[in-house]
């Protein structure tokens, strides 16, 4: 195949993954979730003393956040969870589903990144894929990852699918980073 063909190919993969980080959009999306959050929910309790040591843990490293995903406002609710707490928005793996218009582009502004449900015989795109969680992590960004791969429709957790961080861990072992702390996180919507 002529290198011209690969580097396109490539960069198409690339433009298909990719976020588009937006700090405009950002600070939107926290006074559209806030308002969510009051129409919604009586209130939102947060183990304090948890976050405390996940921020300062972070100064050690990227952080790769792995909450259980009961609903679409789990992403949404720790993004808002971190920024309130001044700490960066994870970059977060999201479905090659959530990728269409106008949502899409949103989500992108908002630190998602997507990722086919399989890669299987697409070898540059998992090639291109690996080498963009690598920079991610070079660069310190935290990712957030859903391990169930999936939304849980009855509320109990998924088997988790190991792909995503088997790539994050491969990323730490080639020297991406010196260091990776993994915070699992669990996400209730249950009334006690």
């Amino acid at each position: 195949i002529p290198i011209q063909k690969v580097r396109k190919k490539a960069s198409d993969s690339l433009d298909e993954i990719a976020a588009n980080y937006n700090m405009m959009i950002i600070k939107l999306a926290s006074v559209s979730i806030t308002w969510v959050l009051n129409t919604m929910f009586e209130g939102v309790t947060v183990d304090k003393d948890g976050l405390n040591r996940v921020k300062s843990m972070s100064q050690k490293g990227p952080v790769i956040l792995i909450p259980c995903h009961k609903s679409h406002i789990d992403y949404l609710i720790l993004s808002y969870l971190l920024y309130h707490n001044n700490m960066p928005c994870p970059l977060v793996a999201a479905g090659k589903n959530l990728s269409f218009w106008p949502l899409g582009p949103l989500f992108r502004s908002g630190g998602a990144f997507f990722i086919r449900r399989t890669f299987r015989g697409a070898v540059l795109y998992s090639k291109v894929f690996a080498e963009y969680l690598y920079k991610l992590l070079e660069e310190g960004y935290n990712i957030e990852q859903f391990i169930e791969g999936g939304r849980s429709r009855t509320g109990k957790l998924l088997m988790p699918k190991l792909g995503l961080l088997s790539i994050l861990l491969n990323a730490l072992q080639e020297g991406a980073s010196h260091d990776m702390i993994i915070v699992p996180i669990y996400i209730g919507y249950d009334q006690v």
